[in-house]
């Protein structure tokens, strides 16, 4: 193999293996696994701040829905402080429901944002995704 060739086959393994990164001016949050637990469903959240001030506390009001569209239970989430630029794995337990029984979780309001100006950007800036079989989102 050639030296040019063998320079891009590295500079594209070296962009698949980089970590995802919130774009700038986002607060990302990825529902990435579940798994059974002894009282409920066990969530991990993957959450990166992308904004230009860190978070010394965020909370969001969520609800679960059963496959069938049902509002099954409300609780709130407390990721605590979410520093700017750095990536946070979180483990919830969903307590009472087992990962199966769960259709989807929803992101209903802002339970808590403190530290940026304008409280409101933790709402606005917010992009989700899911990687689990969950249905996760705004």
């Amino acid at each position: 193999m050639n030296r040019s060739c063998l320079a891009l086959a590295v500079a594209a393994l070296a962009a698949m293996a980089a970590p995802v990164q919130a774009q700038a001016g986002t607060l990302s949050l990825d529902l990435n696994a579940t798994e059974a637990a002894e009282n409920g469903c066990r969530a991990t959240f993957v959450g990166q701040n992308g904004l230009d001030a860190p978070i010394e506390r965020l909370s969001f009001e969520v609800v679960l829905f059963d496959g069938q569209g049902l509002v099954t239970r409300m609780l709130a989430l407390d990721f605590g402080e979410m520093a700017t630029g750095r990536t946070k794995v979180l483990q919830f337990t969903l307590p009472g429901e087992g990962c199966q029984d769960i259709g989807r979780v929803l992101i209903n309001d802002v339970a808590a944002c403190e530290g940026p100006e304008d409280a409101s950007i933790c709402l606005d800036a917010l992009t989700t995704e899911s990687r689990s079989g969950i249905t996760f989102g705004l």
